[in-house]
């Protein structure tokens, strides 16, 4: 009976998205604070770190093109605050507020599966943990609570 359980696990492991690969991370739009590829890289590590281990997550920018199987994430950026304080007459990214609207789109095996839709608030640049927040919670709306 414990070996139809481990074949049938296995079936269901070889079968679901995330044994045919990673899920690309794909990034269009701009954050401040953050190059394409370190954004992708950001995202992929915290979605990783929410999602668990059934699923695998890479910066799209290492893996080849057209990967089947994607979450493709755009930034628009809504409208930038600079607070007082500057540096050198200068204002700095330390006192500055960026309103972002995000979407994620999720492609499962090249189809399309779901959207979610944010609008964080940046508060410090690269050193404000709100992308981090945001995208742990993503990837647990899609691939945690939604069982995918």
């Amino acid at each position: 009976m414990r070996s139809k359980f481990v074949l049938l696990l296995a079936a269901i492991l070889w079968a679901s998205p995330a044994a045919s690969g990673p899920v690309a991370i794909e990034v269009s739009g701009a954050v401040p604070g953050f190059s394409k590829p370190e954004l992708e890289a950001l995202l992929a590590q915290q979605m990783q770190q929410a999602a668990g281990p059934g699923w695998r997550f890479a910066a799209a920018e290492g893996l080849e093109a057209g990967d089947a199987s994607r979450i493709v994430w755009s930034f628009k950026t809504l409208r930038e605050v600079w607070k007082g304080g500057s540096h050198n007459g200068f204002p700095s990214p330390s006192h500055a507020e960026t309103y972002l609207s995000t979407e994620a789109k999720l492609y499962l095996d090249g189809v399309y599966q779901m959207t979610m839709s944010t609008e964080p608030t940046l508060y410090r640049g690269a050193e404000d943990s709100t992308l981090t927040e945001m995208s742990r919670k993503v990837a647990k709306a899609m691939f945690v609570d939604n069982r995918l």
